[in-house]
């Protein structure tokens, strides 16, 4: 059995590395020393394949790499409508005070006369709008470190 890897750049769908696994790179022959046959058999090179059809990279490609750093994990829609639906009647304070929005800005997210947490989302898709490759948990976190304890936890648990 093998595995292929590939990491593809989001924006243009290009891949920018890809890797093969065989099965003798993962398997582990000797269970009491629980040492990979990958780390015994170093001196062999692995084959790379420069074509893959074009169903299989879709099907493979990952959305975001390191979901573990939160310093790096940008943020999903899911994660803002979630902390969206935690952020109280002070959203608009938050909005300008601690995510630094044009107060026009939250006016004209007001304007459309939605539910207020889809307000307060459009808020925070306006934060990261703005931040870009900035708008990762960690620094929402940091911008919003004044705020309710229950708006913590819920960054915390994106973390």
């Amino acid at each position: 059995m093998e595995f292929k890897l590939l990491l593809v750049e989001m924006d243009s769908d290009e891949i920018v590395w890809k890797a093969k696994l065989r099965e003798c790179d993962w398997v582990q022959h000797d269970q009491s020393q629980n040492v990979s046959k990958s780390r015994t058999s170093g001196k062999r090179r692995r084959k790379v394949s420069n074509t893959l059809p074009e169903e299989e990279v879709n099907a493979k490609r990952m959305k975001q790499v390191d979901t573990s750093d939160g310093a790096k994990t940008l943020l999903t829609d899911d994660q803002l409508i979630t902390l969206a639906g935690k952020l109280g009647k002070e959203w608009i304070n938050i909005g300008t005070v601690n995510l630094e929005l044009d107060r026009s800005d939250i006016d004209d997210i007001q304007k459309k006369e939605e539910n207020v947490t889809i307000c307060k989302f459009r808020m925070l898709k306006k934060w990261q709008d703005k931040e870009l490759s900035n708008a990762t948990v960690q620094n929402l976190y940091n911008c919003l470190k004044n705020v309710s304890a229950e708006v913590q936890d819920v960054l915390e648990g994106f973390l």
